[in-house]
C-alpha cells in the first residue's frame, strides 16, 4: 500500500488555496519524490509558525516515504494534521498511521485503527478490511 506515494490532493494543487512560495517549493519537492528537501522546507514552515493541517499531513507522508522512516515523527505529524483539520485529513491520517504501525510490525496498534476505518466506512475501508482479514 506504500509502494505508490500518495499524490497531492486536488485542492492543494488547484488554485483554490493561495500557495505561498515556500509551500510551492515543498509541493514541487514532494511531487518529485525529493522527500529530504520537502521535509526540510516543511520543518522550516513549522519553525516559522506557517504550518497548517496540510503541511503536517504532507510532512508525515514525506517522513513515511523515507527509507529509514521514524515512526514517532510520522505518527506525530499525522496526529497534528488530524487535530487541525479532521474533516479533510482525519481519515487519511488514520489510514497512513495504521500503515506505519504495520510497517513496524505493531499489529496491536494497527488493528484498532483498521477496525475503526472499516466500521465507520472511512477512506480506504475496503483495503482496511482486507488487511484485517490477513492479520487476525
Amino acid at each position: 500500500y506504500l509502494s505508490t506515494p500518495y499524490g497531492m490532493d486536488e485542492k492543494v494543487m488547484s488554485g483554490q488555496e493561495s500557495m505561498d512560495a515556500t509551500w510551492h517549493q515543498a509541493v514541487i519537492a514532494y511531487d518529485n519524490k525529493a522527500y529530504d528537501k520537502a521535509i526540510q522546507i516543511m520543518e522550516n514552515m513549522l519553525v516559522q509558525g506557517k504550518a497548517d493541517a496540510k503541511v503536517h499531513f504532507y510532512l508525515g507522508l514525506s517522513y513515511l516515504y523515507q527509507p529509514t522512516a521514524e515512526p514517532s515523527k510520522v505518527l506525530k505529524a499525522f496526529q497534528k494534521a488530524n487535530e487541525l483539520n479532521p474533516y479533510l485529513y482525519g481519515d487519511k491520517a488514520l489510514w497512513f498511521s495504521s500503515l506505519v504501525h504495520l510497517q513496524n510490525d505493531n499489529i496491536t496498534a494497527a488493528a484498532p485503527i483498521l477496525e475503526q476505518i472499516t466500521t465507520e466506512k472511512m477512506w480506504k475501508h475496503q483495503e482496511a478490511r482486507k488487511i484485517l482479514s490477513k492479520i487476525k
